[in-house]
């Protein structure tokens, strides 16, 4: 996702698909509510980004694949157990 993806005004996220790294299906695109806690979260995370992915890998690549434990689901399952979500 990139940065123009998001509008932390309205609080919203627009998935759009993308050839190069796109969603499951053109039909996927849809704009997604985004939770106050969070865009409090991205708009500190935006200040402290120096590429247009909002979640880049570590050479500010898009991040679209990781071994085990390092994957998207994997890292935010670690985030909700962290944060006391058991079923994040």
């Amino acid at each position: 996702m990139e940065w123009t993806e998001i509008d932390l005004e309205l609080g919203i996220a627009r998935l759009n698909w993308k050839i190069e790294h796109g969603l499951k299906t053109q039909g996927s695109e849809a704009p997604v509510g985004l939770p106050d806690a969070l865009v409090r979260i991205l708009r500190d995370w935006m200040q402290i980004q120096r590429c247009r992915w909002v979640f880049p890998n570590a050479k500010g690549n898009p991040w679209i694949s990781a071994g085990p434990g390092y994957k998207h689901l994997d890292q935010l399952k670690a985030l909700g157990k962290r944060a006391g979500i058991a079923h994040a």
